[in-house]
Order: C-alpha cells, then structure tokens, then sequence
C-alpha cells in the first residue's frame, strides 16, 4: 500500500525546468535541464561531476567517501533532490517560473 501511494506522489510531478545547485546552502549554478552540460563542482571538501543530458540530471563522478550522489538515480521532476552531504552540495529541480530561495535549500 505504502509503495503504491509512493508512485502515486511521484508519478504526478510535473518534469522540473532547472535544476538549481546549492554548495553549502548558497546558490551555485542555475541551469534549465534541456540544456545539456557536465560541469565539476569543487568544494574545499572535494569535488562533484554534474550531468544533465537529456532532461535528467545526475552526478556522474565524486571524490567522498561514500558515493551515495554517483548511485543515486537521475532526476527530472519538479520537487527530486540528489545530495552528496559530505560536501554541501544539494541538486534540486524545480519549474521553471520558481523562484530559488536560498534559504530554503
């Protein structure tokens, strides 16, 4: 029952517009997701590979410890997050009329 309630929320997202990525709270980049790019995010802590290519997003290489970013899966919905807590970075994808708020991340 749980899982199917699961797939019901998750299956009426809307596809998201941007991704937004955060390092440490404050806003990084802001990207639409149509746009297809790899990019390395580095921190002091170490560094994150960000792909989107085809609308979806995921980190592809990372230098932690515990590669739970690198395993996630790709996300393309409004509301997914993908985040590699040892170095303070947080992929949210969100419409495109959204504004980023900082804090909120």
């Amino acid at each position: 029952m749980i899982s199917g309630i699961f797939i019901l929320i998750n299956g009426t997202r809307e596809q998201g517009g941007r991704a937004v990525i955060t390092v440490e709270g404050q806003v990084y980049k802001t990207l639409p997701v149509q746009m297809d790019t790899t990019f390395t995010v580095e921190t002091d802590k170490g560094y994150n590979v960000v792909v989107i290519k085809d609308g979806q997003v995921f980190v592809s290489h990372a230098d932690c410890a515990n590669q739970i970013c690198v395993n996630s899966r790709s996300i393309s919905k409004n509301g997914e997050v993908i985040a590699c807590l040892p170095h303070g970075l947080v992929i949210t994808i969100t419409s495109s009329d959204e504004e980023v708020d900082a804090v909120a991340y």
